[in-house]
Parts: C-alpha cells; structure tokens; sequence
C-alpha cells in the first residue's frame, strides 16, 4: 500500500471494526496514524493490499519487534481483513503463503478475536497453533 491508498485504506480498515474481530471500535483517527506509519516507513510497521480481480480486496498490517524469547524478529499479522465480497477466494491463506519470504522473522504472530471462527481456521490451516500465554493492555 502506498501515499495513493489514503482514501481506500480507512474504507476497507472500518470494516475491519467488528465485534468478531476486535474487542471495541476502533477510533477513526487510528486509522489515520494506522496508514501514516507504513508509508513513512517499512522498519516497524507494514500494510499489503491484496486484489481481486483487479479491485482492492482486502489488507494485511503488519508490525515487525525484536524478541529475546523468539530469538531474532517477530512479525505480528496484526490485522488481515477480505472485504466480504471476496471472502472464500483464498486471498487469506494466499497472503499468508506470501509472507514468510518476504518479512525474514524467526516467529511469526496472528492476532484474533476468539469469537472469530474463521480467523482460527485460517490460522490453524497456516500451521499456527493457540498460544497458552494472555496478553495485557494499558491505555
């Protein structure tokens, strides 16, 4: 994704905002800062367009951290998101077919909502498995 995609991105990362996939609405002004950081740069954060057909279909963001526990680079499928209408496509297992050549990393992390089903599939079909450990935030 690039300086162009400013418009398409907050469309498509809006319908990213369900209840199946993140815990709370996301604030529009994320988006925003969401868009900025992985046109201003790649070293932390990344965002992929997928395509179908042509048409914008769908994103991936991305956040790349160093990690003693891993051992080297983690990257974090923060956020993959099919517009509805290209659900079932294979663009999900396709991207993450993608990845691992492109983002060199000794682990790498999804992240979902547990109400969402196909989100697990997905992961599951990748060969991730659950991870017993719970993540914590402060605002």
């Amino acid at each position: 994704m690039g300086p162009g995609d400013r418009e398409l991105f907050p469309a498509m990362a809006g319908g990213f905002s369900r209840p199946d996939a993140v815990p709370a609405p996301v604030p529009e002004a994320h988006f925003g800062r969401a868009f900025a950081e992985p046109v201003r740069s790649e070293e932390f954060a990344r965002c992929c367009l997928s395509e179908d057909a042509g048409e914008a279909a769908g994103y991936a963001l991305l956040r790349r951290a160093f990690s003693q526990e891993a051992g080297g680079f983690v990257v974090w499928v923060e956020e993959l998101c099919v517009r509805p209408a290209s659900r079932g496509r294979g663009l999900g297992s396709g991207f993450l077919g993608w990845l691992p050549g492109r983002l060199p990393a000794a682990l790498c992390r999804l992240k979902r909502e547990p109400e969402n089903a196909r989100a697990a599939e997905l992961s599951r079909r990748w060969g991730c498995r659950e991870l017993p450990c719970r993540q914590m935030a402060r605002d």
